[in-house]
């Protein structure tokens, strides 16, 4: 018969890469004890252990609980194994997603203040492909007294699909009430998003007059007329509705009067 080689815990944990109180705290536990322990207390561990903790620390750095991985390794089996790792994998990806949104968020974040920085508060006329949209559900509502609860819905609807509520304010003013001058009428918040699965609406691809100024929320009234003024002059044509971007704000400064608005009103082509 092999007499079978026992370490110390100090060398098993050395060689496990483990926490040497984390072993203690495991066999205190019920999860995972040593092979033999001496009458003066000391633990020591057999060879054959090194797997059993290499399956421990890997389900637990899936993320599950060490209760969950105790009654697990009492009684585990092919089809239970299966099982447990399809779901931990299910919530990786759902973790995995959420990183990607985070990240796609701030892509947006970095692009729109590197373009708030550059932009003079000029005009012009520009070619563009299509943007998706998050949009909140429909309403007409003046943008000078927005309701709590018009932001609280929105914030839910984000918080279900998991988009984060970090993006820069955008609200959306319809063609009507661009053309009868009811410039502080919006009917959506939205969000610019990359995520074409959570997406719920499209900022057309086409022609837009884009207009840059420093307005606080809900100030940006004369920057419309002013651009309605320079399509008149200009025979440029309404064609849809505006898109209204705060790309420079609470981010960015601490003062409202460098807030930056970005309106891109749709043109006929």
């Amino acid at each position: 018969m092999r007499r079978e080689h026992y370490l110390s815990i100090s060398e098993f944990a050395e060689f496990c890469k483990v926490n040497r109180k984390a072993l203690i705290f495991y066999d205190n536990i019920g999860l995972f004890k040593p092979a033999l322990v001496k009458p003066n207390g000391y633990r020591y561990y057999a060879h054959w252990q090194i797997e059993q903790i290499s399956v421990i620390r890997m389900l637990s750095d899936l993320g599950i609980p060490l209760e969950k991985i105790k009654i697990y390794l009492q009684c585990c089996e092919p089809q239970q194994a299966l099982q447990l790792l399809h779901k931990q994998n299910q919530m990786i990806e759902e973790k995995i997603e959420a990183l990607r949104d985070a990240q796609e968020m701030l892509h947006t974040r970095i692009r729109l203040i590197t373009e708030g920085c550059a932009a003079e508060n000029t005009f012009q006329v520009v070619e563009q492909k299509a943007v998706l949209l998050y949009m909140s559900e429909p309403y007409r509502c003046d943008i000078r007294e927005m309701q709590d609860e018009l932001w609280n819905r929105f914030s839910a609807m984000c918080e279900k699909e998991q988009i984060p509520f970090f993006y820069p304010l955008s609200y959306l003013v319809s063609k009507e009430d661009l053309e009868s001058g009811a410039y502080y009428m919006v009917s959506h918040m939205y969000y610019r998003i990359e995520n074409a699965r959570k997406a719920n609406g499209v900022m057309p691809a086409g022609c837009y007059l884009i207009g840059y100024g420093n307005y606080h929320y809900g100030d940006s009234c004369l920057l419309y007329q002013q651009m309605c003024d320079y399509a008149t002059r200009n025979n440029l044509e309404i064609g849809g509705n505006a898109y209204e971007e705060y790309i420079l704000d609470e981010l960015t400064t601490s003062y409202a009067n460098e807030f930056k608005v970005k309106i891109s009103i749709q043109l006929k082509n």
